[in-house]
């Protein structure tokens, strides 16, 4: 056999190997308890329909290892179920007050009860088919943004951060997430 052809078969053996090496890699499994971190918040003003009103937007970044992120939507429409279904993303306010974080509930005025009642802060994660995963690996990341309008600013105090977490479809709940204090100037 030549020199020549050796070197042949023994490129092609080397290269099958390095494919066969490289196509075996196994991925390192996720947990399919989400996990997130806040990546930032900004508090804007907005007075598009004449009242003006402050707007908190915020992301945060999330990894899931079964791709259960995000809430159907016939499911979030539908009042029999519990806001722990419904809803995806819970928020709850701090309001710092002398260097302590006091929860802060919103209320509205309820016309039928004639009371205040209290708002919770939860937002749909809506269900996208582009996270359906089929194979070994379904895991997936991405980023989350959220707007939360403030109507009535002055109920805050001055300085204020949020608490956050998601839940997936099998009620897995993430981590808890804090934002950095925010401040608001009160008029």
């Amino acid at each position: 056999m030549k020199l020549s052809a050796k070197i042949k078969i023994l490129v092609k053996l080397v290269v099958f190997v390095l494919i066969l090496l490289t196509s075996c890699v196994e991925f390192e499994p996720v947990s399919p308890i989400p996990q997130i971190e806040h990546v930032k918040t900004e508090i804007l003003s907005d007075s598009s329909l004449g009242n003006l009103i402050k707007v908190i937007k915020f992301e945060f970044s999330f990894i899931d290892g079964d791709a259960d992120v995000g809430v159907y939507f016939e499911v979030h429409n539908n009042p029999n179920f519990p806001d722990s279904v419904r809803y995806g993303l819970f928020i709850d306010i701090f309001d710092k007050i002398d260097g302590d974080y006091q929860k802060r509930y919103l209320t509205q005025f309820n016309d039928t009860t004639e009371t205040f009642d209290t708002i919770t802060l939860h937002k749909p994660l809506y269900y996208d088919s582009k996270l359906d995963r089929v194979g070994q690996n379904k895991t997936v990341k991405g980023i989350i943004r959220a707007d939360i309008p403030i109507a009535k600013p002055s109920e805050l105090q001055d300085t204020f951060r949020l608490e956050f977490f998601i839940r997936d479809r099998a009620l897995n709940k993430s981590n808890l997430e804090t934002t950095p204090d925010l401040f608001i100037e009160q008029q």
